[in-house]
């Protein structure tokens, strides 16, 4: 028992915090700067795009190197910025010495790019790829079609195709006109050494052939591109491969009043048995004979007329032997093989008949052209007379 003169007694706590550390666990530098992994030895394993100790640097994109070794078959190294360029860490992206350019500076640039108006081939010509360039056919490397480039470059390296009327490599320079030079309009005479006379054509004029074959009528469009002294391309309009306007034919034709159509009679009458050969009767070798399918390809060949008519055509039909006609004159207004639908409706006939059909006029709307005729209209046409003289003949086999 403490008496009440006796001396205070103070008493002393000691609290112990436990931290509970453990002697092998630390920290990553800047906890990876949150763009990776802390692993042993706090080191940082980096997320994709990113690198260094704290994962802070972003890395660039990669291409084949412009520069260093090389493998075989011309096989290059992938490098960052492609060896010609520096990364910047903070964005990410490359920063290319002059002459490249794209993602990874994997592409060269385009002459002229610091020239005219600050723009590529001097804002007259198109940036390509080099192996585009090797496809073009151009009539300065006679027009050839198998030429190719595929050399590990072939969609890195570039260079400008100029529009018509400029040349150079950055397409600054303008070409002037040509013209055909009339000193070699003629004919060189030379005599040899054995008194033998050789007679040589300095010039001769330009002669292009033109095929369209086909079974029995042709039918569709087709177009004629034309190729300046200035490599430009031209396309003339549409030309139409059928017979042209005034061309006459004789026909074995049958009409249908009440299909308003006139239809190819060795194409409604022709019996094929089962094999495709002619059928003598309805019972040919114990097959039972068809009559020839709508549409069919064999059949088309037998058929007389058909895919050489369009829409809109006008049309005479003369000569029907059994039958008068109370129109002479029709309109098409659908064809398809061996039959053609017109109005005003036909007088039906009951067999086959000979008649003479002439074509008066070809589709509606703007004249088309047609034939030898669509030709040299269109060619004669095309804009600031690119062809200055033509003439086109024809010929049928």
């Amino acid at each position: 028992m403490l008496s009440s003169s006796s001396s205070p007694v103070i008493a002393l706590f000691l609290i112990t915090i436990g931290l509970n550390l453990s002697p092998t666990q630390s920290s990553c530098p800047n906890l990876c700067s949150g763009h990776g992994t802390c692993g042993a030895k706090d080191k940082c394993t980096c997320q994709n795009g990113f690198m260094g100790l704290s994962c802070k640097d972003r890395t660039c994109l990669h291409g084949p190197s412009w520069s260093g070794h090389v493998y075989a078959n011309d096989l290059r190294f992938y490098a960052e910025c492609s060896n010609v360029g520096i990364c910047d860490r903070k964005t990410g992206l490359c920063k290319c010495v002059p002459g490249f350019t794209g993602g990874g500076c994997r592409r060269t640039v385009c002459p002229g790019i610091s020239g005219a108006n600050g723009q590529e081939c001097s804002g007259h010509g198109d940036c390509r790829y080099i192996s585009d360039l090797a496809t073009d056919v151009s009539p300065f490397v006679n027009g050839r079609t198998d030429r190719k480039y595929n050399l590990w470059d072939k969609k890195s390296a570039q260079s400008c195709k100029c529009d018509a009327t400029y040349t150079g490599a950055d397409c600054s320079k303008r070409t002037c006109s040509k013209g055909d030079d009339p000193l070699t309009n003629h004919t060189d005479v030379h005599t040899l050494l054995d008194g033998a006379v050789v007679k040589v054509q300095v010039q001769q004029n330009e002669k292009q052939k033109l095929v369209i074959g086909g079974v029995n009528d042709i039918s569709g469009n087709f177009v004629l591109e034309y190729i300046d002294q200035f490599h430009e391309t031209w396309t003339t309009r549409p030309i139409r491969v059928e017979n042209n306007v005034g061309t006459t034919k004789r026909l074995l034709l049958m009409a249908n009043n009440g299909g308003s159509y006139f239809e190819g009679a060795t194409y409604v009458q022709k019996m094929l048995n089962a094999w495709g050969s002619e059928a003598t009767s309805v019972n040919n070798g114990g097959t039972s004979a068809y009559y020839c399918p709508f549409n069919d390809p064999a059949c088309q060949q037998e058929c007389p007329f058909g895919l050489g008519y369009k829409f809109g055509d006008r049309i005479a039909i003369t000569n029907l032997v059994d039958t008068l006609q109370t129109e002479s004159i029709f309109y098409v207004t659908a064809a398809t093989p061996c039959r053609i639908t017109v109005l005003p409706k036909p007088v039906s006939t009951s067999v086959a008949q000979v008649i003479s059909m002439k074509l008066l006029s070809s589709g509606t709307g703007v004249e088309p052209l047609i034939g030898r005729s669509g030709i040299l209209q269109s060619l004669r046409s095309l804009p600031n007379r690119v062809i200055p003289d033509l003439s086109v003949t024809e010929r049928t086999r």
